[in-house]
């Protein structure tokens, strides 16, 4: 699903208009970016957690030529842990 077809979505389950549906989901995401920026976690319950982790620096090897290594340094990046009844959800697209 893209975003203008998640925007119709918001609009037909709303009864507003798309251009509104829109402007609320930009709101909505730019909020939870906000929060991550901070490295705070922004938990919507029922549904599920965003948050930032912290990798750590790391030695790889180039699969190509295993003997080959470079570094990767430490960073942040932002994560979601569904919910449980989001899991039990989605569950069903298993069988």
């Amino acid at each position: 699903m893209l975003k203008h077809d998640f925007v119709n979505m918001i609009a037909d389950k709303s009864g507003k208009s798309k251009k509104e549906s829109e402007y609320m989901l930009e709101v909505i995401l730019n909020c939870i970016a906000d929060v991550l920026e901070k490295g705070e976690t922004v938990k919507l319950v029922g549904f599920g957690n965003f948050e930032v982790v912290k990798r750590k620096e790391q030695i790889r090897h180039n699969p190509k030529n295993p003997s080959q290594k470079f570094f990767t340094p430490a960073y942040c990046a932002p994560i979601f842990k569904p919910s449980k009844p989001l899991k039990a959800r989605v569950k069903s697209l298993e069988e």
